[in-house]
């Protein structure tokens, strides 16, 4: 025994709303049972469908935040392969004491190791705040600063618009070098041609 169920163009005459046209076939039937049950509930439907919106673009931004955490992208291309030690722990019997490493520190446990292929020493200036004037200037502006060893521009393969980094010479020499961004030029200087 077979049943035959007839499906009509459902229209409520209270709201004044009918389905949508879509195709015939069971696929077409499904929307259309959909697009009705919307339609009866829209409080409840819009609670769900905001609902199922916000988690799916809640999981989205969750990913993306990790992506960028992890990822190699410029100027952090060799991210994967980086190890990053910010800071050291004492444990001792009466307490422990953590601190970020002092530059004869670093040198004595990283400079001598040898399966790294470059070890660099990167600080902020213990967090102090830095500023820049020009001399014929009278405005003092804020700027980030990283003091950074030579061996940085090979860790952060930077691409420089102008000018070249600082090298060991110019270090061993005392030439006091600064790498600026194309930002902090024309803030300072009014133009982004600014080497020497």
């Amino acid at each position: 025994m077979r049943t035959i169920y007839k499906v009509e163009k459902m229209k409520d005459k209270k709201k004044g709303f009918s389905s949508p046209p879509l195709g015939g076939g069971r696929v077409g039937l499904q929307f259309k049972q959909a697009w009705n049950l919307l339609m009866q509930e829209r409080l409840f439907s819009s609670i769900y469908i905001i609902g199922t919106a916000l988690s799916i673009t809640m999981v989205m931004v969750i990913s993306i935040v990790y992506y960028i955490r992890i990822a190699n992208i410029y100027p952090e291309t060799n991210r994967d392969r980086m190890l990053v030690v910010k800071s050291a722990t004492i444990d001792k019997p009466d307490g422990n004491s953590s601190a970020p490493l002092s530059l004869v520190t670093i040198k004595a446990c990283f400079s001598d190791l040898k399966s790294p292929e470059a070890v660099s020493i990167e600080s902020n200036g213990s967090g102090n705040e830095f500023f820049v004037q020009l001399p014929s200037g009278r405005i003092q502006l804020p700027v980030s600063v990283r003091f950074v060893d030579t061996n940085y521009w090979t860790v952060f393969p930077f691409l420089f618009k102008e000018g070249v980094p600082f090298t060991e010479t110019d270090v061993q020499s005392g030439i006091r070098t600064a790498v600026i961004s194309e930002t902090t030029a024309k803030k300072i200087f009014g133009s982004t041609h600014v080497v020497g």
